[in-house]
């Protein structure tokens, strides 16, 4: 191969690669950069540049975050994190919790390799991880299980805990299952959608109404994440069957919470689940009465099935 047609393929591939790359004032400062590096899903790289004098920040768009969410191995011990870790500490990153970033702090001597490093890291996990994807955890990060709990004290102050599915996977249309905390099923009638019945084949309404409620703490460093991961739980079930009604039981503390509740607010109707706080008492106790109702007026056949499923344990409404 002749010099001169090396020189020709050097031109040509920076050209191409300038043309791939674009850089933009970013929303809260700093700059974003598009890098010529693509995701699993063929979506362009984006990283964010801040300058404080000869200091620089340089990090992701919470990319890494999310798909670790949405895959479920957001959890600490899990091969994705453990990857991230790996892989963050080869190239000099550190893990902001509180944003949910990836960072690297650097000088401007050293700017353009750290922004080089940064797409690296970027590129290895959201390529990577799909190939290490495991079934969903529960949203179980710190505090989780006092909600849970919370929702069990009231289930058994109304005596319908022990009829209570605490173990039920809802499989959704990407077929992963994900682990529902509380279940059961009503006896009134859904009538399946156009779709769902060409589908199906179906010309008559579900025989039941699955209730399948997740409870969730937003008492955590990125309530927005978990709602992200939420969110996507729900549009996986809505193919599902319009017979699984999905309920999504929240806690919070502070502001971020409740920014939190909001957007998974935004997303409910259309995606065809309801969203309960469980700190406001109105939200609450209407949750507390539906569930009631539900349990012992309107499930004769579950409270049936539950009886011989758990024998002694079943307590008659």
């Amino acid at each position: 191969m002749n010099p001169s047609y090396c020189d020709e393929l050097r031109e040509q591939l920076v050209e191409y690669l300038v043309s791939m790359v674009d850089v933009k004032p970013a929303r809260n400062g700093g700059c974003a950069l598009r890098t010529p590096f693509f995701d699993s899903e063929g979506d362009p790289i984006h990283v964010i540049v801040k300058q404080d004098g000869d200091s620089v920040r340089i990090e992701d768009t919470s990319t890494i975050a999310g798909h670790l969410f949405t895959l479920g191995q957001h959890a600490l011990t899990t091969p994705a994190f453990k990857l991230l870790k790996a892989t963050a500490h080869a190239y000099g990153c550190t893990l902001d919790f509180d944003r949910g970033a990836v960072v690297i702090n650097t000088n401007r001597d050293n700017l353009l390799g750290g922004i080089m490093d940064m797409a690296k890291v970027i590129v290895t996990m959201v390529t990577a991880t799909p190939f290490i994807r495991v079934p969903p955890h529960h949203v179980k990060q710190s505090g989780y299980p006092r909600l849970r709990t919370r929702i069990k004290r009231e289930y058994q102050l109304h005596n319908i805990l022990s009829l209570v599915d605490d173990t039920y996977e809802l499989t959704g249309i990407s077929g992963v299952p994900w682990p529902i905390d509380f279940h059961w099923w009503t006896d009134e009638p859904v009538v399946a959608s156009g779709s769902e019945q060409r589908r199906n084949g179906a010309s008559h309404p579900s025989a039941q109404q699955h209730v399948c409620v997740v409870a969730a703490n937003f008492n955590v460093h990125e309530p927005m994440v978990k709602a992200n991961y939420l969110t996507t739980l729900a549009v996986d079930a809505q193919g599902q069957s319009p017979a699984h009604q999905l309920r999504v039981v929240v806690d919070h503390q502070d502001t971020s919470g409740r920014d939190a509740i909001s957007l998974l607010r935004t997303h409910s109707d259309h995606l065809g689940f309801r969203v309960y706080d469980f700190d406001a008492d109105e939200e609450r106790e209407s949750f507390i009465a539906q569930s009631v109702t539900e349990i012992t007026e309107r499930a004769q056949s579950w409270r049936e099935f539950w009886q011989e499923h758990r024998g002694s344990a079943f307590v008659p409404s």
